[in-house]
């Protein structure tokens, strides 16, 4: 049995507690009022070793010596434990996790820690960096919150969230400092929370709060930094200019912020922060319409965005962020089924080629030309290479993380797979696409239960959010699961709006059940639907598959094939087709796509 720890006041500490729980150190015990919480031992060690250090950053380096002292492992390795650590915590009674990641070193327990003495039974207090920390040293990330407007006028409400969008652009680019993505503030366009609520909700040090308002052909911006740590004002500002001028707005402010946190920056960073990618102000508002429709994350909002960004295209032909979001929105048109892989994503490429022509250190468009030769070109080795390159270049953007994610799992690689989704989702905590996809990599994983709890969470996010009901569905029915399976599903293809890739999988789940009439009627609507609209094949090849009709299933699977569908490259580890795994034509079909 190991022994007790001895801390530097020369104490033998039996137990630490904080919250409800405590840590039996010579045990190897972890309890939660009084009841046992069974871990593995690696994990245990790992907390152990964080809350001896409570309110310290324990760097990655010494963690994964101290628990793996005698064998090489790699980093996704202390991720994973990390990830399972958070999910058997949970939060504290103010909301925050009790573990804080400190982007590029390591790890910091954040509750405050007592300890008990062995030889007396008496208690302490651990010592503790926590409490009021100076900027230099507790600032680690920030949010930028959508600008709220001070009119009425509705046509302000792209302006909010584009200001906020372009500031969180120019701001990432900054390697000191973690920066939640656009994706986690848009719940808070419209909000009634205080700043310090909200960065405790995003799990953030400062917030950058800001107001608007347009006065003619002027813009009048207040903007202040705030310590989430104590709610003590940063920094803060007031600017009046014409709004011609809202790019040096946008540039002062992202200088002061660098300044106000301290930051040392490289001359790279600094020239980042003033650059601008358009100076015609209609191609920006029109940019601003296209991100703020293409964060709605449906058909008719995708579809509407393409038509801003390729307006803002027309006023200025060298605007590379244009670029860069008309190839997002190509590349999730072919996701969401809405157009067809042939007609999406060459058109994504082009667009992202062109953005790169322009700009070839643009990670937006690195990453979603990666994702295109991933979707489409089934290009593994390029793929991989162009999400390597986005990451390198700026290490926390979160949707390379996510997507790279998607492309190890789809290659087989599950392990990297989850701790690539995982690094996405300490990133931008509150995005729903990335935690959906936590969920979708566990359930191709066939982590069953941890695919389900991280599904659950996505619905208590957003209960209206179908991918995390279809998701959701998939797992149930791999459970057997048919009363909540159907349930889940319908509810998915009602929010969807009758989404064909979501209703070819409610079909599947009743014939795979027995229930065939009812599967029948989906495959009729959706071969009635194909005369009119487009169909995936590989959904046509789901509902066959659950009939059991492996013919049909691996006619319509070469149909995808000929119409290069997007869901082709999960052949590997997709539970839906595992009935056809032992057949030689599936053999045949994963030898074309992986070659």
């Amino acid at each position: 049995m190991l022994s007790a720890t001895r801390l530097m006041t020369g104490q033998t500490t039996r137990f630490f507690e904080f919250g409800s729980f405590r840590v039996d150190v010579t045990e190897r015990l972890l309890l939660r009022d009084g009841r046992l919480v069974p871990l593995p031992l690696k994990i245990f060690e790992t907390l152990l070793a964080l809350v001896q250090n409570s309110g310290h950053v324990v760097e990655k380096d010494a963690l994964m010596r101290r628990i793996w002292p005698d064998s090489f492992v790699e980093e996704r390795s202390l991720a994973q434990n990390i990830f399972t650590l958070r999910k058997v915590l949970g939060e504290d009674h103010s909301g925050i996790q009790y573990i804080e990641t400190i982007p590029k070193r390591g790890y910091r327990f954040v509750a405050r820690v007592r300890g008990v003495d062995e030889q007396s039974d008496s208690y302490f207090w651990l010592p503790t960096k926590l409490g009021k920390p100076d900027v230099a040293t507790a600032i680690h990330s920030m949010a930028v919150l959508p600008f709220k407007s001070l009119s009425a006028a509705p046509e302000d409400d792209y302006l909010g969230l584009g200001m906020a969008d372009a500031l969180i652009t120019k701001l990432s680019n900054i390697k000191q400092i973690i920066v939640r993505s656009t994706s986690a503030v848009l719940k808070y366009t419209d909000h009634g929370l205080n700043p310090m609520a909200i960065g405790q909700e995003l799990g953030v040090d400062s917030i950058l709060d800001g107001k608007f308002q347009r006065l003619g052909e002027r813009i009048r911006v207040t903007v202040q930094l705030v310590s989430v740590h104590n709610g003590s004002p940063l920094w803060a500002d007031k600017v009046e200019e014409d709004f011609t001028s809202i790019f040096a707005v946008q540039d002062s402010i992202s200088e002061q912020v660098a300044q106000a946190l301290m930051l040392k920056l490289t001359a790279e960073e600094k020239e980042q922060l003033t650059r601008r990618y358009t100076e015609d102000t209609e191609a920006y508002q029109l940019y601003l319409k296209g991100r703020f429709y293409w964060n709605k994350r449906t058909p008719p909002g995708l579809k509407k965005s393409t038509e801003y960004f390729q307006q803002a295209i027309e006023k200025d032909p060298g605007y590379a962020l244009a670029y860069a979001g008309l190839a997002d929105c190509y590349n999730l048109l072919s996701f969401y089924s809405a157009v067809p892989p042939r007609e999406s994503y060459p058109k994504a490429e082009a667009a992202a080629t062109m953005a790169l022509k322009i700009d070839g250190k643009l990670v937006e468009a690195i990453t979603s030309l990666a994702f295109t030769r991933l979707s489409y070109d089934w290009d593994w080795s390029e793929a991989e290479r162009g999400f390597k390159r986005a990451i390198e270049l700026n290490p926390d953007y979160p949707t390379a993380h996510h997507w790279y994610g998607e492309c190890l799992m789809a290659m087989g690689r599950r392990d990297e797979a989850i701790a690539a989704i995982i690094r996405a989702q300490e990133l931008d905590s509150l995005s729903l696409g990335i935690n959906v996809n936590v969920g979708f990599m566990f359930y191709m994983a066939r982590q069953h239960e941890l695919a389900i709890d991280s599904l659950l969470k996505t619905i208590e996010m957003d209960p209206h959010f179908w991918p995390a009901h279809w998701y959701l569905g998939r797992v149930y029915e791999q459970e057997k699961m048919y009363g909540e399976t159907i349930a889940e599903l319908e509810k998915a293809a009602s929010l969807s709006q009758g989404n064909t890739r979501v209703l070819a999988e409610l079909g599947h789940a009743h014939a795979v059940f027995g229930k065939t009439g009812e599967a029948r009627k989906i495959l009729d609507e959706l071969t009635e639907t194909q005369n009119r609209n487009y169909v995936s094949a590989y959904g046509m090849a789901v509902i066959y598959t659950g009939f059991g009709e492996k013919d049909r299933a691996f006619e319509w699977l070469h149909k995808a094939y000929e119409e290069r569908s997007n869901w082709l490259i999960y052949l590997k580890v997709d539970p839906t087709l595992d009935s056809l795994r032992a057949d030689p034509r599936f053999t045949d079909l994963v030898r074309l796509i992986f070659h």
